[in-house]
């Protein structure tokens, strides 16, 4: 498991380096006007939440996968409810730059959920064939 781990860590470390110098590239590129300071921030929750996420899913698996399903479920409502406090909280601070913020955000959470789900697939798969 450890050395799965290690792949996982590295592929999500890829992701958001690609994904940063991408946004960047955009933002400066594309919308020079545009200035999303928080851009770094964004990347590096998403890259802390995603991975405790990967973690308390593979810590469900092993420890009662009966119950898989509901700690996924749940796993995933307080996932996305702290997505939406950080959302809200940002709109209520800052409203005049909520848009591209709202923008970057929905961009980042469709990559990460997308990244996440891919892997969580893959590892349910390989736990059944056993």
């Amino acid at each position: 498991m450890k050395g799965s781990l290690k792949k996982y860590f590295l592929q999500l470390f890829t992701l958001a380096l690609f994904i940063g110098l991408a946004g960047y590239a955009v933002l400066q590129l594309i919308f020079p006007s545009v200035s999303l300071p928080e851009w770094p921030f964004m990347i590096s929750g998403f890259v802390l939440i995603t991975l405790g996420y990967h973690l308390y899913l593979l810590r469900a698996m092993e420890v009662e996968p009966k119950k898989f399903s509901l700690r996924f479920i749940a796993a995933t409502g307080l996932k996305m409810l702290l997505y939406i406090m950080v959302t809200a909280a940002y709109l209520f601070l800052r409203p005049v730059r909520a848009v591209p913020f709202l923008i970057a955000f929905l961009i980042l959470y469709l990559l990460f959920t997308a990244f996440e789900m891919f892997n969580v697939l893959k590892v349910i798969r390989t736990i059944n064939r056993k």
